[in-house]
């Protein structure tokens, strides 16, 4: 399992493929695999001082950052305060679920009036249609003038 970690041709085709001072230090590095322990532990090796000398100035760099000044800390504290502030005056997450689910009852509650208010007008428009149709059956069966007779 270490040699295969170690083989230099995956390696190279992998660092040739990542930028170009990738490929330029690919193509220093030999691409036979070595023969011995010692010469391993030379690739190794190598290998390791080309890693730590690509994030030493990255490193460095981070190290001489500026000290912080001594009015960071009062900056500090109104950064928090402001950002408390915000947070203070917006409602909780909870808070939005309920108004949330409040909201979603009461347009239940105004569609179920609406829906019982509409059941109600089609029950009365219902009964007006039946009861005009018992006045006009009524009408229908009462002889309205009485027959005529010759003499």
């Amino acid at each position: 399992m270490g040699s295969a970690l170690l083989d230099s041709a995956t390696l190279d085709t992998e660092a040739s493929s990542d930028s170009p001072s990738a490929a330029a230090h690919a193509a220093a590095r030999p691409t036979a695999p070595p023969a011995s322990s010692e010469a391993l532990r030379r690739q190794v090796a190598e290998r390791l001082a080309e890693h730590r000398s690509r994030r030493a100035p990255a490193q460095s760099s981070l190290a001489l950052s500026p000290a912080p000044s001594p009015s960071a800390p009062a900056r500090i504290r109104r950064i928090v305060a402001a950002v408390a502030e915000r947070y203070a005056r917006s409602p909780s997450y909870r808070a939005v679920l309920a108004a949330e689910a409040e909201r979603a009852t009461q347009q239940a509650q105004a569609a179920a009036q609406i829906a019982a208010l509409n059941a109600q007008a089609v029950a009365a428009a219902q009964q007006q249609l039946l009861d005009s149709l018992d006045d006009d059956s009524l009408t229908d069966q009462a002889p309205t003038h009485a027959p005529i007779t010759q003499a």
